[in-house]
């Protein structure tokens, strides 16, 4: 109703964005009050909630202490809680110092150097092979400020590293609830409060047959080129395109990708050491890499800025190309183009019996000349159509769009289907290997899976 009002909850909505549970605040301001003069600056000040938890109850401190003695598998689920409560290079140090195993969620991605020899992958549906068994072969599970959401324990949570003990600190209460009747342990908090905590374990015995088989593990699936429909169709492989830009990226730069296989893409061999990667995460929109990467160009206009998107998400946000254009940003604005929505495709093939609808250029859906969209903003342009061109490649200066031809029906690789455990995946390895690589659980393979209801969140 006033200026003062105004003032005092555009301070608050900041303030609740960036402390505790982070995430985004939506404020309505009414016409009138758009209009009205707000005058000098004011200052207000705000506690962050998470605060309140900044004294572990004895209990908790006790599950913090004993969660890993006496186990012969653990493992760290590093989230993008850990990140962002400012404790990760503690904890890094921890793991390190003590050789513990440790995997991640894709919102963890910008917190450590990916070639730090106990990361051992990113989990989840999408997540690598090797990350999931370990994960799934793991006996104790200490996770770290990730919500487990269904793109990490699937629609099934009890296939979810099912013979072991797990420990979840989240800052956010909300997330924790929904574990009550799944056996967890549960602590409510901040990771930087707790981190003196996870310094002063009991660590067990180093167990060198779990070493052996996570490092055995690891060298099988971990930064490799995984597109068995590429080495099949004799075409361009997504991952290696990957890879390749992944080697030409300057050490600062900034990286992101919008929704859609070519996120799937990026995030399943992206090996990061320093850069900042990052995406709208389960918020999931197209059309959300241009601004975004915009918007990291104006905050670091010193940064060179990559941009994935695909063909699909590329045509809802072309007019953001004149804004790079107009300010001379430096952003190159990779198009994973292969005529189609290649994860809409996907799903339809798993769970509609290929009856395609609105994915593909023989049903509804068409690809606009990217050559001539890039030169009509006055952009430079490069195409990559296959490994000779990949190997010349180079990152443009300034505002750029390359487009990488990619063969239609190109696939996401590995992914989890519905129904299955996470270490099952698409394209389904023979049982001798699939056996071989879950060396301490037994896992009964399902032979198919009867979907009644799609999860919505797929």
């Amino acid at each position: 109703n006033s200026a003062h009002e105004l003032k005092y909850n555009l301070e608050k909505a900041h303030h609740i964005a960036t402390s505790g549970r982070m995430g985004p605040v939506l404020i309505d301001v009414p016409m009138d009050i758009q209009q009205i003069e707000v005058g000098e600056y004011e200052e207000f000040h705000f506690s962050d909630p998470s605060n309140d938890l900044a004294s572990l109850p004895n209990d908790d401190i006790l599950k913090i202490k004993n969660f890993f003695k006496n186990v012969k598998r653990p493992l760290v689920l590093f989230g993008a809680g850990a990140g962002l409560s400012g404790a990760h290079n503690k904890i890094l140090d921890w793991i390190n110092k003590n050789d513990i195993p440790f995997v991640s969620s894709w919102s963890a991605f910008s917190f450590f150097d990916h070639t730090n020899k106990n990361y051992f992958g990113h989990i989840g549906v999408y997540g690598n092979r090797g990350a999931n068994f370990i994960l799934q072969n793991c006996d104790s599970l200490l996770v770290l400020g990730s919500r487990l959401d269904t793109r990490i324990r699937t629609s099934n949570p009890s296939n979810f590293a099912p013979l072991a003990k797990k420990l979840v600190i989240d800052v956010d209460n909300e997330e924790l609830r929904k574990y009550h009747n799944d056996g967890y342990s549960l602590i409510n908090s901040n990771i930087k409060y707790c981190v003196k905590h996870i310094q002063n374990m009991n660590l067990p015995k180093k167990n060198n047959e779990w070493f052996d088989y996570v490092n055995h593990i690891k060298k099988q699936y971990f930064n490799k080129d995984i597109s068995t429909f590429a080495k099949a169709n004799k075409t361009l492989s997504p991952y290696k395109v990957v890879m390749e830009i992944n080697k030409h990226i300057k050490k600062d730069s900034i990286v992101l990708g919008d929704c859609g296989a070519h996120l799937c893409w990026l995030y399943q061999v992206f090996l990061r050491k320093s850069e900042t990667i990052f995406t709208a995460a389960g918020f999931g929109p197209i059309g959300y890499a241009h601004p975004a990467a915009i918007g990291a160009s104006a905050t670091c206009p010193d940064k060179q800025v990559i941009s994935f998107s695909g063909d699909g998400s590329f045509q809802v946000q072309t007019s953001e190309l004149q804004v790079m254009k107009h300010h001379n940003m430096n952003i190159c604005n990779v198009v994973m183009n292969d005529n189609g929505y290649a994860i809409v495709k996907q799903f339809q093939d798993s769970y509609m019996g290929s009856r395609y609808f609105g994915a593909g250029i023989k049903d509804g859906y068409s690809v606009p000349n990217i050559k001539k969209v890039a030169e009509a903003y006055g952009l430079t342009y490069l195409k990559i159509k296959n490994e000779k061109d990949l190997k010349n490649f180079k990152i443009p200066k300034g505002t750029s769009v390359v487009e990488v031809v990619l063969a239609e029906n190109t696939l996401i690789e590995p992914k989890t289907d519905m129904g299955r455990p996470l270490n099952d995946q698409f394209p389904f390895m023979k049982d001798k290997e699939f056996h071989e690589n879950n060396r301490f659980v037994k896992f009964d393979r399902i032979k198919k899976v009867v979907i009644d209801k799609v999860d919505s969140h797929e």
